[in-house]
């Protein structure tokens, strides 16, 4: 389903999604990632990739261990480093008693709740939250 949107100079219609937005010369040079389903994601820059890891669970753990949801293999990371918890529609990050601690806008924390798009590092990596509603615009991941 796409939008109708009036140009404002010539007031004509146009049909947004009916025309691409992206020129083809960017286009044929950008990097091409597949649309999210609607959800809940946590993106994670893993070298010259993101890996992208749907939050299917209300509490996803996250650390070193191999018990772990979401296991990172960083030095820095504690085994039990932090929980991503879902609960009637808050998202929060929780510190799971780390040495290093969960930073979110450069403040140490021990609970944040997070909105789409929000970063926080543990252990030296950064992890994005990123929700994708019905028929929303996805957020950049990068």
């Amino acid at each position: 389903m796409s939008d109708a949107v009036s140009t404002p100079t010539t007031g004509e219609t146009t049909q947004v999604g009916a025309i691409p937005l992206v020129g083809h010369a960017t286009r044929s040079r950008a990097l091409h990632v597949p649309k999210l389903d609607p959800g809940e994601y946590l993106a994670i820059e893993d070298g010259g990739e993101v890996v992208v890891v749907a939050l299917t669970q209300d509490v996803t753990h996250i650390g070193r261990a191999f018990s772990a949801d979401i296991r990172i293999e960083a030095a820095a990371i504690s085994r039990r480093h932090a929980l991503v918890v879902r609960e009637e529609g808050v998202v929060q990050v929780l510190d799971d008693r780390s040495v290093n601690g969960v930073w979110v806008n450069g403040e140490r924390v021990e609970r944040a709740t997070l909105t789409s798009g929000d970063r926080f590092t543990i252990g030296g990596v950064t992890l994005q939250y990123v929700a994708v509603g019905e028929g929303e615009p996805q957020p950049p991941t990068s």
